[in-house]
């Protein structure tokens, strides 16, 4: 019975969903200070999906956590104040996207430091991009720096993020001697690099690197 869990294709109990699948890797609610370094999360609705709580998605020891065949790979939420829970995601590898949703979205967040990831790596031959890879709706002060997007509706959205702005660039200035300085973000094949919409009016966009847009 694939409405009953769990069951063949769904080893984990969780939300009935159309794929008849796992819900979510990792669930978090009201809570901070969690880390997950070297994990792979494959075939499911969420790899993590957290609530008014805080993680470090990072890479260990490995070669960082893998993401892939998730409708939504990482999905943050804040419904309170996020000041105290930042996230940070950092040296992960999104190896491909599903569907219409945002690989990495994080609505209400606050300083959230997103750098060094791949995104959409696995894409083979010519595609129709349908997904968005960084999605910030109404989060403030964040750092999103050198990461890499490959064929995507936007790289990057942001919205709403007001007077508290946010970067979008590069962690390593101009001045310094490694041979990545500079370049910060680097989008490739996406039809917009980067959206933004409403007010974003101390949002700062610097140093970053285009390469065959397919779109205006």
């Amino acid at each position: 019975n694939p409405y009953t869990y769990p069951n063949a294709n769904n080893q984990f109990y969780g939300y009935a969903n159309a794929t008849r699948r796992a819900w979510a890797y990792g669930h978090l609610f009201g809570i901070r200070d969690v880390t997950f370094t070297d994990n792979t999360f494959d075939n499911a609705e969420y790899g993590l999906l957290s609530v008014n709580a805080a993680s470090r998605i990072i890479k260990g020891a490995g070669n960082g956590n893998a993401f892939q065949n998730l409708t939504n790979p990482i999905y943050i939420a804040y419904i309170l104040n996020s000041t105290t829970f930042s996230n940070e995601i950092t040296d992960n590898i999104f190896i491909s996207t599903q569907g219409f949703n945002g690989t990495v979205q994080i609505h209400g967040g606050r300083y959230d430091l997103i750098k060094r990831n791949r995104f959409n790596t696995l894409l083979i031959g010519p595609s129709t991009p349908t997904s968005v890879g960084i999605w910030m709706d109404n989060s403030t002060g964040f750092s999103i720096m050198n990461n890499q997007f490959r064929n995507y509706i936007a790289g990057i959205g942001v919205g709403s993020s007001s007077i508290g702005g946010g970067t979008i660039g590069n962690e390593i200035p101009f001045s310094s001697t490694l041979p990545t300085a500079g370049f910060g973000n680097t989008f490739t094949e996406c039809i917009q690099s980067i959206y933004t919409y409403n007010n974003n009016q101390s949002l700062q966009i610097q140093c970053n690197d285009f390469h065959n847009q397919i779109g205006r």
